[in-house]
């Protein structure tokens, strides 16, 4: 019974999907933090050390940029990745689009 009931409970459609996929959007944008966050952690961490080992200030600028990805960027990715699951409408669609180009730009 209690399976049927969470089934039912699954399948309620907003915006056109199913609950299921919009919890599924969720996880997805969850784990894309995570593992974003720990690449930039590890990435940057590395190249700190590569950097101290040279004399160039390109390491340096690099390691810095990557070391400060704003999370607002970070987080326009995992939408984007998320917003992969469910259907949305042209007008969503394009907003998502819009709002990673404008991330990306921003960050720099």
């Amino acid at each position: 019974m209690l399976s049927s009931d969470i089934g039912e409970i699954l399948d309620l459609s907003y915006l056109g999907n199913p609950l299921w996929r919009w919890l599924l959007m969720l996880a997805i944008v969850a784990a894309t933090m995570i593992v974003l966050r720990i690449f930039r952690e590890n990435l940057a961490r590395r190249l700190r050390v590569l950097a101290t080992r040279s004399d160039t200030d390109a390491d340096d600028f690099v390691t810095d940029l990557i070391g400060k990805t704003k999370p607002a960027l970070m987080f326009s990715v995992a939408m984007y990745a998320g917003s992969l699951t469910v259907e949305l409408p042209e007008t969503a669609n394009s907003i998502l689009t819009r709002d990673w180009r404008l991330s990306a730009a921003c960050s720099r």
